[in-house]
């Protein structure tokens, strides 16, 4: 398109030159030939046709629409949280997603089916800097090709800036728990409790308590677009709170799930709790279709252990709390998750109390559909069960309490995320999505 640097420079407001003027000149032919004519300073060289900018070396079809004001341009998108839109100046390569790709938003670094290396700045065609507390990859055009997975993790929310289409016919992974590792949030997401850690994010779930001899409550749920629910009592031994709704509604600034509450010890290994779900924003100036599946679930809890010492008796321990889900936010003049497709921002399954020398069972991660993630069975039904995740328009559950001060309880379940979409036209929202998808305004100039 030869008219694409015209485009840019016209979008800030700043009067381009004259297409034909080597000079800059702002003079120009009033007959719309683009020829300089120092007789005139008309303003003709193009003018707004319906969504068409009309120039005299063509007519170029504006995504988002065409602006007489101050002068003819096609409006851009403004990307939401201060993403500034010029990132895009240095980047002209198509990426495609044809095998396992994994993008880290703390480094810059990919690596499997793409390879980049770590740092700010263009490489391999795909741009990388830090904003903030952002992680901001920059493309000219993304695609996710069908049965392969681009993962993003990271310490930073992550925002894919690209300036013509992405297309998700693959699978975006952003979920909590992505190799095996429980605590793990995703990109931007909290970190589930283990050991002496906390667990962290904007709403992180509350820790279980011990109180001799044997009592031992389960962890808090993650907190995220609503609230996690609570860790199960035993006896006088309060259950961890869960965590509180704190991803704004629409998810500015950009913020991840939170990470679920450790279960108390007893006499044996402390139960971890889940990490939160990442956070991603995709910009687009054309187009996002997404045929495919986009995952931002939290982990479950990790399940209570028994206690396997010898000694006067045995202290089994409570269990930890699920992982939020966490956020996605998707802008672009147009906006199409097609039927088949799955976004998913799911709160994991609180983990199941052990009891005695049996350990319970964890909590299921969060799930790539509208179901539930169940809450993990506790080792005895004197112990309590983990509470379930919130998916949809269900909350968390909160864990039940234990029979007596004898038994042990279950973690919370992590809250369910946030999905927001901004688009020109009326968004096409198809698919499965889980929470229900907020919208808003088209913020464009």
């Amino acid at each position: 398109m030869v008219l694409v640097a015209f485009l840019v420079s016209a979008c800030g407001y700043s009067k381009p030159d004259r297409l034909n003027d080597a000079g800059g000149d702002d003079d120009v032919d009033a007959s719309g030939s683009g020829q300089i004519d120092a007789s005139t300073d008309a303003w003709t060289d193009c003018y707004c046709s319906g969504a068409e900018l009309a120039c005299p070396q063509g007519n170029t079809t504006c995504a988002a629409g065409c602006d007489d004001t101050p002068d003819p341009h096609c409006v851009l998108l403004t990307p939401s949280n201060a993403v500034d839109r010029t990132l895009l100046d240095n980047v002209s390569t198509k990426i495609t997603i044809s095998a396992a790709t994994a993008i880290d938003s703390g480094t810059g670094a990919i690596t499997g089916g793409i390879t980049r290396a770590a740092g700010q700045g263009v490489t391999a065609g795909i741009g990388y800097t830090q904003v903030g507390t952002l992680g901001i990859f920059t493309f000219d055009e993304l695609e996710i090709l069908s049965g392969q997975t681009l993962r993003v993790f990271g310490s930073r929310p992550a925002v894919f800036l690209v300036r013509k289409t992405v297309k998700v016919t693959g699978t975006i992974d952003a979920s909590a728990n992505q190799t095996g590792t429980r605590t793990q949030g995703g990109a931007g997401g909290g970190t589930g409790a283990s050991g002496t850690t906390n667990a962290t994010g904007c709403g992180p779930g509350a820790g279980g308590e011990s109180v001799a001899p044997i009592a031992d409550s389960g962890g808090g749920g993650g907190g995220g677009g609503a609230i996690g629910g609570k860790g199960g009592n035993s006896g006088t031994a309060q259950g961890g709170a869960g965590g509180s709704s704190c991803i704004p509604l629409t998810i500015e600034p950009l913020v991840g799930g939170s990470g679920g509450g450790i279960g108390a010890p007893g006499d044996a290994t402390r139960a971890k709790g889940g990490g939160g779900g990442g956070a991603l924003q995709i910009s687009s100036l054309e187009q996002i279709l997404i045929t495919g599946t986009i995952d931002l679930g939290g982990a479950g809890g990790e399940q209570g252990f028994g206690d396997t010492n010898s000694g006067n008796g045995l202290d089994a321990g409570g269990a930890g709390g699920g992982g939020s889900g966490g956020a996605l936010l998707l802008e672009a003049p147009v906006v199409s998750v097609m039927t088949g497709a799955v976004i998913a921002a799911n709160g994991g399954g609180g983990g199941g109390a052990a009891n005695s020398g049996t350990d319970g069972q964890p909590g299921d991660d969060g799930k790539r559909s509208a179901a539930v993630a169940l809450g993990g069975q506790a080792a005895s039904n004197l112990a309590s069960d983990g509470g379930n995740g919130g998916y949809g328009s269900t909350a968390a559950q909160s864990a039940s309490n234990s029979s007596s001060a004898d038994y042990n309880a279950g973690g919370g379940g992590g809250g369910v995320g946030r999905i927001f979409v901004r688009a020109q036209t009326t968004p096409t929202l198809q698919g499965t999505i889980s929470p229900t998808a907020m919208t808003g305004a088209f913020r464009g100039d």
